[in-house]
């Protein structure tokens, strides 16, 4: 195809409609006899459409002389002229054809929030739907549309007087439609099969953690190096080191006062037995379990100044290198928040969404707030990242731990008794090169799929733009 559609004819919109007809809304019940059940498409209908749908529409019921004018056949092209919100601007269309019309026994109507345009033989009905798409994606219809509070509305009768459709003759139309029936459900296809690969991932990397935390995973590694320290003798020097360092009786009372780890504990994790060089224990056997303290936001003297500042919303299984608040010294002074080291584990205490169960490691020194507890591991006995590898494992078993009348949250004590699967410390650092390994191979993989789902998008756009530029070959 040679010949650009630019350099044929173009018609304004009015002049190839056979004639347009309102949608209908209709009745929850029938009011009489007079009234049919039909399926209505809706708005939110278009948002997850395919040819399936049509059966899955809202069952109405319409005056009979308004089926009449209103039922919906095949060619037609039903266009949004009211909906969307405020931000999200109307004029989505769909081609009304045999599949959507024999997925249901009923008759199909559009709501009141559409128009039924039926064409002028001249016209082929997918041409200028795929046209519609198009000029939609574009923003071409933008300057078509009104806002009120909570609506969007399409001034139709302006669009068919204004918009200019390019309109080559009927068989190079039947060309182009043929070719973009065609190809547009093929990359539609392929963005489907794509948006399975997120959730693929989120599982492949839940199975990598569960095989580090079970021991599964250094299996191999165990044969090799049978003549280590063993977890039973690491938790002895991790308790004699936080003695000995304990900076305040609360900190020794932690130590102290950690009863043993009960194996038939209801919140021991659910997976195999551990190896017999690991040892099941608790958080609070391991590290000091600490909070913070908010400043109060009423002294702006508190705030704006160098030390980073943790909130719980920023615990969300990442790597902390910066905070979106810093407090200043004096803010720091005023609740006697504590200034934690780098490699401090984070886990957030209250959410009703994600973030509850969810955990950090802080890269920096920095404070946090009172809904955040932190994990302390200064002694250097146990792999930070080891440890948040396990959280991270852990997060739907955490999150059951909370506790309370309003939402679910919870405390210092419930995460010192939060259970824990401890290998060697040469073992932990091993399942942390490994996890790495396979983790740092999803994040190529999440690259590649984000660059193909930007191809794809763009893709779909290029070849409109190419069919209505006459270049489509």
């Amino acid at each position: 195809m040679s010949n650009t559609t630019t350099s044929q004819n173009c018609a304004k919109l009015e002049t190839v409609i056979a004639s347009v007809i309102g949608g209908d809304w209709g009745k929850d019940s029938p009011i009489s006899s007079d009234y049919l059940k039909v399926k209505v498409i809706r708005g939110t209908d278009l948002s997850k459409w395919d040819k399936k749908k049509g059966a899955d529409a809202a069952e109405r019921y319409i005056n009979k002389s308004s089926l009449t004018k209103r039922q919906l056949r095949s060619g037609d092209i039903v266009i949004e002229i009211s909906g969307g919100g405020p931000t999200q601007p109307v004029g989505r269309s769909i081609l009304i054809d045999d599949a959507l019309l024999n997925s249901t026994s009923l008759p199909v109507v559009c709501s009141n929030f559409f128009r039924k345009i039926r064409l002028q033989s001249s016209v082929n009905p997918s041409f200028l739907n795929h046209f519609f798409t198009y000029t939609h994606s574009i923003g071409g219809l933008d300057k078509y549309q009104t806002q009120t509070t909570n609506l969007r509305n399409l001034n139709f009768t302006k669009l068919t007087a204004e918009l200019e459709i390019p309109l080559p003759d009927k068989s190079l139309q039947d060309k182009i439609s043929k070719r973009l029936d065609k190809l547009l459900p093929q990359i539609k296809e392929t963005r489907s099969q794509l948006d399975n690969i997120p959730s693929l991932l989120k599982r492949f990397r839940q199975s990598v953690l569960f095989s580090a935390c079970s021991g599964h995973l250094t299996e191999d590694w165990r044969e090799q190096n049978k003549d280590i320290e063993s977890a039973h003798e690491l938790l002895a020097r991790i308790r004699a080191s936080r003695l000995r360092t304990a900076s305040s009786i609360k900190e020794k009372l932690q130590v102290t006062s950690s009863p043993q780890y009960d194996e038939n504990s209801t919140t021991r994790p659910n997976s195999h037995e551990v190896p017999n060089s690991w040892l099941v224990c608790q958080i609070g056997d391991i590290g000091t379990v600490t909070s913070g303290s908010t400043p109060s936001r009423k002294c702006s003297q508190y705030w704006g100044g160098n030390i980073p500042w943790v909130s719980s919303g920023e615990v969300k299984n990442n790597i902390i290198l910066s905070t979106r608040e810093k407090i200043t010294k004096t803010g720091l002074d005023s609740c006697s928040v504590r200034i934690l080291p780098q490699g401090t584990i984070l886990l957030a205490m209250i959410g009703e969404g994600k973030t509850r169960g969810q955990s950090a490691i802080l890269k920096i020194a920095a404070a946090t707030n009172q809904n955040i507890a932190a994990i302390l591991l200064t002694h250097g006995l146990v792999c930070s990242e080891y440890l948040w590898y396990w959280f991270q494992f852990q997060y739907e078993a955490t999150r059951e731990q909370g506790a309370g009348s309003g939402p679910q949250a919870l405390n210092g004590r419930r995460v010192r008794e939060l259970p824990c699967f401890l290998p060697p410390l040469l073992e932990q650092q091993e399942i942390v090169a490994r996890v790495k390994s396979f983790f740092q191979l999803s994040d190529s993989i999440v690259e590649k799929y984000q660059s193909a789902r930007a191809k794809t998008d763009k893709l779909t756009h290029s070849i409109l733009a190419k069919a209505f530029r006459g270049e489509f070959t």
